[in-house]
């Protein structure tokens, strides 16, 4: 499944908690008090725990459902250990029955706490042999989407080790149908470091080894885990994968870095009040499905009752995070879609449909020479390929997305070799910002600077900037807007790759595939 497939709750906000840490709260009582509490914070999603022969009640399910709520059913076993693929397949069955779409067996198997016996060194083999009869039988049932098990950060068997081991195997073993829709659940907390660490993944932070992060490095142990896991999903699923939170967010005491100061209840609050903007804002990949602040409520006397953010009475704990919550305005998420057509005006009045990729092959030579630096080619396939999905959603003509005029792109059906081979290394790499696509404006060449969108036209385009150009002392040629496509070539000559390029014209612009993930190549 591409990431824009995966179901989402209507509205979805991203913003989602975890239930109780126990299989038991599913009175009515509970949902007719923490219901209202639910919607007022802005939650799309919820973690729930279930019993295996005694799962979630359907009415329970139905009241998050009538909320526009997505559960997401965590199938608890007291260790891991093989369940009857009878008692999993009836439970499979009830859920998908009852509206359930989202579910995962299993929790942090590469903990020792978590097993009768730990295997050791064989865990994840081990692991593998009980979880992937599991994992198959629920994507037998079409309406569920299986998750693979969180891991802990760290843990006993170190998480991106086992997670690349696990998905060898399942890409090895698994059914196609199976390896189609997996995603993988997660334990994202924060951590008491900033919301960035770890951004970037193994490519930002190149001397980080599992179990070893030296000083000035930085590792995936806080919010931006996403991205490590991500990188291992592509490589051994080869697409990218969904990743949905069971639990994360700050906790209140945590002291996992060091450096940092251990998290109090202003820096929890700031921190889950922008973990909550970020999710709905776009600043987040869109295969990032949400947040699930761990701890909605718990009992007074359980072990995780000093991260509860309310008590079971709704009296609330954590009332500095859940004013900034509650105060935080709240909206929708977009999730960014490619389309794979684009309809074009052709110069004799008619409108003619074609593949996106065979459009940019058309216009990319025609925009720029095709004897152009390969990465400018590749600049300008991105720039080009963004402004005709965006025209998909707002048509420039009519019926028709775009002309094939320097009204829209310039476009003929004459096509380069050298061209084409940088839209095919290219293919399907947009430029975002905020999980928009952008109106990726250029031009010939500037005079040393580019032009402030709202200078030429109209509309203050918080990614169209005035920025310092290595094309200068010449004659300004075009708008003054975005790209300078003189100026992406010199670049290109000087070393620049294409996604250097782009972030440089276009500011605080996401490089990136459809499904989210960066193109740094």
């Amino acid at each position: 499944m591409d990431i824009a497939s995966y179901p989402r709750p209507a509205g979805d906000t991203g913003i989602g908690f975890h239930w109780f840490p126990d299989a038991q709260h599913y009175d009515r009582a509970w949902l007719k008090r923490f219901g209202p509490v639910l919607k007022a914070l802005g939650a799309s999603w919820l973690t729930v725990m279930s019993g295996i022969s005694d799962p979630v009640p359907e009415h329970f399910l139905e009241g998050l459902r009538d909320r526009a709520i997505e559960p997401v059913v965590h199938l608890w076993t007291p260790f891991i250990a093989s369940v009857p693929e009878a008692d999993i397949s009836k439970t499979a069955r009830y859920l998908a029955q009852a509206g359930v779409r989202y579910v995962f067996i299993y929790d942090r198997p590469n903990q020792m706490g978590q097993w009768a016996k730990w295997p050791g060194d064989s865990a994840a083999d081990t692991f593998m042999d009980i979880a992937l009869p599991a994992l198959e039988i629920l994507a037998r049932e079409e309406a569920l989407v299986p998750l693979f098990s969180p891991l802990e950060p760290g843990g006993d068997y170190h998480d991106l080790r086992f997670l690349d081991r696990c998905l060898e195997i399942l890409a090895a073993k698994a059914s196609p149908n199976l390896k189609d829709k997996l995603g993988v659940a997660i334990h994202n907390f924060t951590g008491n470091a900033p919301l960035t660490w770890g951004h970037g993944g193994s490519q930002a932070w190149p001397a980080t080894r599992p179990g070893r992060c030296p000083e000035g490095s930085e590792d995936h142990r806080g919010y931006r885990l996403h991205e490590w896991y991500q990188e291992i999903a592509l490589r051994r699923l080869g697409r990218a994968a969904l990743m949905l939170a069971s639990a994360n967010g700050p906790r209140v005491g945590d002291r996992t870095h060091a450096a940092y100061p251990p998290m109090d209840a202003a820096r929890h609050a700031a921190h889950a009040a922008e973990m909550a903007r970020g999710i709905m804002a776009g600043d987040a990949p869109s295969y990032l499905a949400n947040t699930a602040f761990w701890l909605l409520a718990a009992e007074d006397g359980d072990p995780f009752a000093a991260h509860r953010w309310y008590k079971p009475d709704g009296t609330p704990v954590l009332r500095e995070t859940i004013r900034a919550l509650t105060d935080l305005p709240k909206r929708a998420r977009t999730v960014l879609q490619v389309p794979a057509t684009v309809s074009v005006l052709l110069e004799d009045g008619s409108t003619v449909t074609m593949e996106l990729e065979d459009y940019v092959k058309g216009c990319v030579p025609r925009e720029i020479p095709a004897s152009s630096p390969m990465e400018a080619l590749k600049a300008q396939a991105i720039a080009a390929r963004t402004f005709a999905a965006r025209a998909v959603r707002q048509p420039r003509h009519g019926s028709a997305a775009v002309c094939t005029t320097s009204h829209c792109q310039n476009w003929s059906a004459k096509h380069s070799g050298r061209s084409d081979k940088a839209v095919d290394e290219t293919r399907g790499v947009v430029l975002a910002f905020r999980d928009e696509l952008i109106g990726a404006y250029y031009f010939a060449h500037c005079d040393g600077h580019t032009r402030n969108s709202e200078d030429v036209w109209r509309a203050a385009l918080p990614y169209c900037r005035s920025v310092p150009c290595i094309c200068g002392n010449v004659k300004m040629y075009g708008h003054g807007v975005g790209m300078c496509q003189e100026g992406a070539i010199r670049m290109a000559q000087q070393g620049a790759l294409a996604h250097e390029i782009l972030t440089h014209y276009y500011t605080g612009v996401r490089v990136q595939r459809a499904d989210g993930t960066p193109f740094t190549e």
